[in-house]
């Protein structure tokens, strides 16, 4: 994506009130001067830790570790994202508590789950996880927030991805996609270009969970509800590009 089109895409934010927010998935654009080039906007940065030294100049980056990259945390943070595989689920307590000792919140992303997804194992890891907290809340320490756990205090709503409804993604070649995962699985599914707007997203309700027939049947309201792992299948069939 050129700079150009990063422009344009920040300001079709602001002229349809949407919050922009950079994914970095390497460092490209690190050497941009930030604050000259997009002084104009606020923008949330979301970027690997270990590019955090390439990023002086970002202001509050939202950091994302793995296992790999622990070491790389040496100051406070408010909150910060873990990504962990489905194969190195017997981790996720260890990095989280971890994790802890800096991060005052933490966002899982558990990857790549499909039908072998080992549950005993995940429920063994929440629990160690649980145990932590409580005895850290008990000792009078700094509360500590963990989406997977401590969201379910306060959740009385299913919250959804957003995916269609709320959130939207500016691909490479110019087109608006409903999450960065339709662009890298099916890129001739865009739902609009910058030149154009948001002129293809068609039945847009049905990004809605209230219309997704599996989602509904469940109670887990912390789950982000993916809408490509989840209604995608059917969404490809209903929703009808033109």
């Amino acid at each position: 994506m050129t700079l150009d089109q990063i422009r344009e895409g920040l300001q079709y934010c602001r002229d349809n009130f949407f919050a922009p927010v950079f994914v970095h998935g390497n460092g490209r654009f690190l050497d941009v001067d930030f604050p000259r080039v997009f002084e104009d906007y606020v923008i949330q940065h979301i970027l690997p830790v270990e590019l955090e030294e390439a990023a002086t100049h970002i202001k509050r980056p939202l950091l994302v570790f793995t296992h790999d990259t622990l070491d790389n945390c040496h100051g406070h943070l408010d909150s910060c994202i873990y990504n962990i595989w489905q194969g190195s689920l017997a981790k996720l307590s260890a990095d989280v508590i971890r994790l802890f000792q800096w991060a005052d919140r933490i966002n899982v992303n558990i990857l790549n789950m499909d039908a072998q997804f080992d549950e005993t194992c995940y429920l063994e890891q929440l629990r160690a996880i649980k145990d932590y907290l409580v005895a850290a809340m008990r000792r009078g320490d700094t509360q500590k927030e963990l989406n997977l756990l401590t969201d379910l205090c306060y959740a009385d709503t299913w919250n959804n991805c957003g995916a269609g409804e709320r959130a939207f993604a500016l691909a490479p070649n110019g087109k608006f996609y409903t999450c960065p995962a339709f662009y890298q699985g099916s890129p001739d599914w865009s739902v609009g270009t910058l030149s154009r707007g948001m002129n293809r997203l068609k039945n847009a309700h049905l990004f809605r969970r209230e219309f997704h027939p599996i989602c509904q049947a469940c109670d887990a309201k912390q789950c982000r509800d993916c809408i490509y792992i989840g209604p995608a299948p059917q969404l490809r069939q209903t929703i009808k590009q033109k």
